[in-house]
This record gives C-alpha cells, sequence and structure tokens, in this order.
C-alpha cells in the first residue's frame, strides 16, 4: 500500500529538533531518494539518528503531544528516524517504511535490511544509544494508537 498521503497517526513522532541540520548531506526529499541514500546515512549518522529516535521516546514518555509527521514532505534523515522509531515500537519494517515516506517504500525497505548484517535494527539502535525504557515509550505509543484505530475502525 503505497500513497501520496500524509503517514497515519502512528508516524506522529514530532518535528525535527530546532537547530538540526537537514535531512541528508544533500538535503534530498525521502519521496523518490534511492536507497544508497537512506543507507549512507544509517552507515555515517547512527548516533545522530538514534538520539532523534530517544528525543521522540522521550517526549511520548512524557506525554507530550506530538506533531504530525508528513511523509509527503520528508527529508531522508526524518523518514528514517520516523520508521526506525516505529520499528522499536513493534512494527515491523515494511509497514514501518510505508508510513515513513510518501510513494515507493522499497528504498526504506532495503535500507532497513542492509542493518540485517549488524544484527537488526534493535541492535542498530541498542550499539548507538536507545536504551530499553525508549523502546518501551515507543511500543506503548504504537500499542496506543493502533488501538485507536481499531477503536475508530469499528464506527
Amino acid at each position: 500500500m503505497t500513497s501520496s498521503a500524509p503517514a497515519s497517526p502512528a508516524s506522529d513522532l514530532g518535528p525535527r529538533p530546532a537547530g538540526a541540520a537537514q535531512a541528508s548531506p544533500t538535503g534530498q526529499p525521502a519521496s523518490g531518494a534511492p536507497a544508497s541514500a537512506f543507507v549512507g546515512l544509517l552507515a555515517a549518522d547512527g548516533a545522530r539518528l538514534t538520539g532523534r529516535v530517544a528525543e521522540a521516546a522521550d517526549r511520548l514518555d512524557a506525554g507530550i503531544p506530538a506533531a504530525r509527521f508528513d511523509a509527503r514532505t520528508a527529508s531522508v534523515e526524518d523518514a528514517l528516524v520516523v520508521a526506525l522509531a516505529l520499528v522499536a515500537g513493534g512494527l515491523d519494517v515494511r509497514d514501518a517504511a510505508q508510513h515513513a515516506v510518501a510513494g515507493d517504500p522499497a528504498p526504506v525497505i532495503q535500507a532497513l535490511h542492509s542493518l540485517a548484517g549488524r544484527g537488526g535494527v534493535e541492535p542498530y539502535l541498542l550499539r548507538n544509544g536507545l536504551e530499553v525504557h525508549h523502546f518501551h515509550a515507543l511500543r506503548d505509543a504504537v500499542v496506543a494508537v493502533g488501538a485507536r484505530e481499531l477503536d475508530e475502525s469499528q464506527d
């Protein structure tokens, strides 16, 4: 399932911190970016990406309402942060990628699968500083959104 619609509420992780650098070294938008842009950022900036995932988890854990993420205008970095956070929150790679980028999610899927040689997404995040309480906060948020969507679908 791919569309140009914004990502679902499951990806409400909030805006990039003030003063943060643009998405990728080239400022490339995520939509239409090749897998190499995502893989390169995972390899080069794991600590920064993980730091942003941790910040999102901390905001969610503190009960701070998250700003809506718009996959149509996301940068490569923003899309990776959302995808990593959603996988850490319990979604599978394919679903996380579909929420993170408008259009074809294949490049994000390929990039996340590139982490398999290093243990996968969760070990990548742990090695780069994500802590267990962050995983719990992200999982709680994903479960809460899933329950809310299920309730709405039954109305």
